[in-house]
């Protein structure tokens, strides 16, 4: 064997000593950092009780006033199904049939009605008057 040959095969050696050394220091980190350095973990709160907690007070809201709060969202139109979308659902208190006003800024386009609402979001159906652009996002009130 020639001298270059003996220095190639050395090199690859060490380049997969480097490699196996690397991979056992990734897998084996949190232990390394606990033996070694042990201020930088996190130190463990053992039994600790915690406090009781009270539950939080209703205070009651009558149904007008429940209704009356304005809701907020956004509109757009989903690519996938080409259908209208909004950011309110069943968790800010929308429904099947109710109706929306989308703005443009502060000018009112029209209306759409809820056609089915999930948990975030709901699909909704433009009325005829409203004139709403399938390229942008709209703002959306819920009375």
């Amino acid at each position: 064997m020639h001298r270059k040959d003996i220095k190639r095969i050395f090199f690859g050696f060490v380049l997969i000593f480097l490699a196996v050394f690397s991979l056992a220091v990734a897998l084996y980190w949190p232990e390394f950092q606990k033996q070694f350095f042990p201020e930088m973990t996190v130190p463990r709160q053992k039994n600790v009780v915690p406090a009781p907690v009270s539950a939080p007070v209703a205070t009651p809201v009558a149904r007008d006033q429940k209704e009356s709060i304005k809701k907020e969202g956004l509109l757009w139109v989903d690519p996938a199904s080409a259908q209208y979308v909004v950011t309110l659902g069943k968790t800010q208190g929308i429904w099947e049939g109710k109706k929306l006003k989308v703005y443009d800024g502060t000018d009112l386009l029209g209306q759409v009605i809820v056609d089915r609402a999930l948990e975030t979001v709901s699909y909704v159906v433009a009325e005829k008057s409203a004139d709403i652009s399938k390229d942008t996002y709209y703002r959306v009130v819920a009375e």
